[in-house]
């Protein structure tokens, strides 16, 4: 199939624009003089985008203001932009909810196995602690949430491509973490800790779904894949355990790679408004700032408690 060029100056609907990356990105789209509709929960966080882009000297974007869960909202915003029919966007999905559903009862469970207050005796294994925690993780409440919103997001492309806004000039882009890293050519490779693969499988779905799709429409679909932002909620959830796990469980190994936000945000920016030759469909690894790799690195494979 055909390389495409740069990512075309048609308008971009940017679910997720007021996320701790979508942020940053939105605003170095507005700055290279692109058309962006920027999607949040509420109007409070569409001025703050807007007051941070404008404070920059870019243009104020337009709003998309919906919970992505709830489809009467999604229609509402839809019909508010009043886009004629065949319009051509181009897509973001980075919407960031979804660990907040597991950090309540996971992180009571991680307190209680490794609170340096248990006395030994009473204290579980590693391996006991593992076992427990992987099962709260598979619990219905994790996986239907993260589900929905990956069933939002999927009939909001389904929306755009019945009206004509997804066509062989528009792209797609989406980003994912090394958290939910999987092989495309084999989805159910997880590389990820066992502990965010409610979210993760929710992750994957969403992006096989979108390969598929732009395979049989002709839009392009780009999937960056990065390490952990460092500062993010994730972040500091994932070191949170890392810490604790440290005290209580010493013969525990972990690595998981992480990159400044900072570096992302450059990375994806150069590789969409100036790298040429890229798939039309594919998965594109952030290694470092202005640093993208079709490859995955070998050295991201992760160790984590509780895998």
């Amino acid at each position: 199939m055909a390389n495409t060029a740069t990512l075309s100056k048609d308008p971009i609907l940017f679910l997720g624009a007021f996320s701790e990356i979508g942020t940053p990105l939105t605003e170095n789209l507005v700055l290279a003089g692109y058309q962006v509709i920027a999607g949040t929960t509420s109007n409070e966080k569409l001025l703050a985008v807007q007051g941070r882009i404008f404070a920059a000297g870019g243009v104020r974007p337009k709003g998309f203001v919906a919970d992505l869960t709830n489809a009467d909202q999604v229609r509402e915003a839809y019909c508010a932009l009043d886009l004629e029919r065949d319009t051509p966007l181009n897509l973001f999905l980075f919407p960031s909810r979804g660990l907040e559903k597991i950090q309540g009862f996971i992180g009571r469970e991680l307190a209680r196995v490794t609170s340096s207050k248990l006395d030994q005796s009473k204290r579980k294994t590693l391996q006991e602690a593992t076992k427990s925690i992987r099962e709260l993780v598979q619990k219905d409440e994790t996986q239907a949430y993260n589900m929905e919103l990956t069933t939002a997001m999927r009939d909001i492309v389904q929306l755009l491509r019945r009206n004509g806004h997804l066509g062989n000039d528009s792209t797609v882009v989406t980003l994912s973490s090394s958290g939910s890293d999987y092989d495309p050519d084999n989805p159910s490779t997880y590389h990820g800790p066992g502990i965010y693969l409610p979210i993760a499988f929710a992750k994957v779905s969403l992006v096989m779904a979108l390969r598929r799709e732009a395979q049989e429409d002709g839009f392009r679909f780009l999937d960056y894949v990065a390490p952990v932002v460092e500062g993010t909620q994730i972040a500091k959830f994932f070191q949170n355990i890392c810490d604790k796990v440290a005290e209580v469980y010493p013969e525990a190994r972990v690595n998981f790679p992480t990159i400044s936000q900072e570096d992302l945000v450059e990375a994806v920016s150069y590789d969409l408004l100036e790298v040429s030759g890229k798939p039309r469909i594919g998965t594109r690894y952030v290694l470092g700032a202005a640093e993208i790799s079709p490859t995955r690195p070998s050295s991201w494979d992760i160790e984590f408690p509780f895998f």
